[in-house]
């Protein structure tokens, strides 16, 4: 297990504080999802009021909607755009985390971290509210997510956006629904070439096998914890098929994604999923990247007023999306795409 003497003090503090905001915010009977989903957005806003850098200034959000899917109530959203910046942006499709039964796009970490991510590297964030489980198992929110990307896409100038730098991210939960969203978006194109393409992904602490049998999960996650994942993962699968792609790190084919940087936690019982991921994607021909947190926990890398590795965290995903998605030329997509032709062609850094 995690030796907790020898993290960054402010880890060490946000992990005494949660403690003591348990009493203040108890867990609700089992199986109260609704319930769950508001106290863990009261638990993540009160951490977040502590241990994460404000809401930038820089930026404006405001509030969207999409239609929904197969008739489904419409899609909320949050736009993160660099305040007084008009015209068509970059824009990443951001998905956030929450183990698929919990989580919003409107938590305090998301508004700062996003908002500080889109004024520093000039992109456009959609923030979604995808459909959660159990009440909508899988592949639910990957189906909102490919539903979001195409209207980007296809009404590109209604939401200012750059449609050849479309890009998608997303953390833990959300970094799934977004790797599997790339996936299925990929064999979309490999039947109709005129739809929608992505341009980059990002993928922080991101859950790419939903199994527990990763020497992580065992040397980071305790019996209990286990116990916890496999029964969020029973309640996002469902009942029906789940297809090829339910667990991104072993799906036969990988090859055909956009350019990848996977960011993992040291002391993360996903990490080595996702760094399998990484190794699997770069030697399928896609320009794969990997960069692990030293000293970072699975919930630690958003604590960017109280954590110095956090800060890197954070400077990292910003220089990402400023010169790989912002600052990507279409006209040279060919030459980007093949990591044989770029400056950093290591699948690790």
């Amino acid at each position: 297990m995690i030796d907790y003497t020898g993290l960054e003090p402010g880890i060490r503090d946000w992990l005494a504080r949660i403690d003591d905001l348990q009493a203040e915010f108890p867990l609700p009977r089992p199986g109260d999802f609704p319930a769950r989903r508001e106290r863990d957005r009261r638990l993540s806003d009160a951490l977040a009021a502590e241990f994460v850098a404000p809401v930038d200034p820089r930026a404006e959000l405001t509030d969207i909607e999409f239609p929904g899917v197969d008739g489904h109530a419409p899609l909320s959203a949050r736009r993160i755009r660099p305040r007084g910046v008009g015209g068509p942006l970059p824009t990443q499709l951001f998905l956030h985390g929450g183990g698929f039964v919990s989580g919003s796009a409107r938590e305090l970490l998301n508004d700062a971290v996003l908002s500080e991510r889109s004024a520093a590297a000039g992109l456009q964030i959609i923030a979604l509210d995808y459909r959660l489980a159990p009440e909508h198992p899988y592949p639910a929110a990957v189906e909102d997510a490919l539903s979001v990307l195409q209207a980007l896409y296809t009404a590109a100038d209604r939401w200012d956006v750059d449609p050849w730098r479309l890009g998608i991210g997303g953390g833990s939960a959300g970094g799934h629904i977004a790797a599997v969203t790339a996936l299925r978006l990929r064999d979309a194109r490999r039947a109709d070439p005129a739809g929608p393409s992505l341009a980059h992904m990002l993928l922080e602490v991101p859950a790419l096998d939903l199994s527990v049998d990763w020497p992580s999960m065992r040397a980071f996650a305790t019996p209990a914890e286990l116990q916890g994942a496999l029964a969020v993962v029973a309640a996002y699968r469902g009942v029906e098929d789940p297809g090829p792609y339910l667990n991104p790190s072993r799906v036969a084919d990988l090859s055909g994604l956009p350019r990848t940087l996977v960011m993992t936690a040291q002391f993360d019982a996903l990490r080595d999923a996702a760094e399998a991921f990484v190794h699997r994607i770069t030697h399928a021909g896609v320009a794969g990247r990997l960069r692990r947190g030293a000293g970072q926990l699975h919930g630690t890398p958003g604590l960017t007023a109280a954590v110095a590795s956090s800060r890197d965290w954070q400077e990292a995903a910003i220089e990402e999306l400023r010169g790989e998605l912002a600052e990507f030329d279409s006209a040279t997509a060919t030459d980007r795409e093949d990591p044989s032709h770029t400056a950093d062609a290591s699948p690790l850094r």
